[in-house]
């Protein structure tokens, strides 16, 4: 092999390794910043926070209710789902009005318009 031949190999191989390390050190700056990225995202915008839901039974178990937001409208309106079917009836009413009494039955408590 000629002089001038290895010298070429040996410019080549030291720029391949050059251009590695440049490729590297990028790869891992741009994994660090999408790593950043999301986590501010978690902790710091709360993005991926679970709205906070309360959902109630009816008390023979057909079925449990959920405040939920209007599509239309925007307002807040009672889901029903079916325990069975699984079906969602909507209702602007408690399906529990009136007074409800302690599992011991001593005390009561009254609501209104499900709140």
């Amino acid at each position: 092999m000629s002089h001038r031949r290895v010298a070429w190999t040996i410019l080549l191989a030291a720029i391949g390794i050059s251009s590695t390390g440049k490729l590297v050190a990028q790869e891992s700056e741009d994994w660090r910043q999408a790593a950043r990225e999301r986590l501010e995202a978690i902790y710091d915008r709360g993005e991926f926070r679970i709205p906070n839901v309360e959902a109630r039974w009816l008390d023979d178990s057909s079925a449990y209710r959920i405040r939920e937001t209007d599509a239309e409208n925007g307002g807040s309106v009672i889901a029903l789902y079916d325990t069975e079917s699984g079906e969602r009836t909507i209702s602007e009413w408690d399906p529990q009005p009136g007074p409800r009494q302690s599992p011991d039955g001593r005390l009561a408590i009254e609501t209104r318009r499900g709140d």
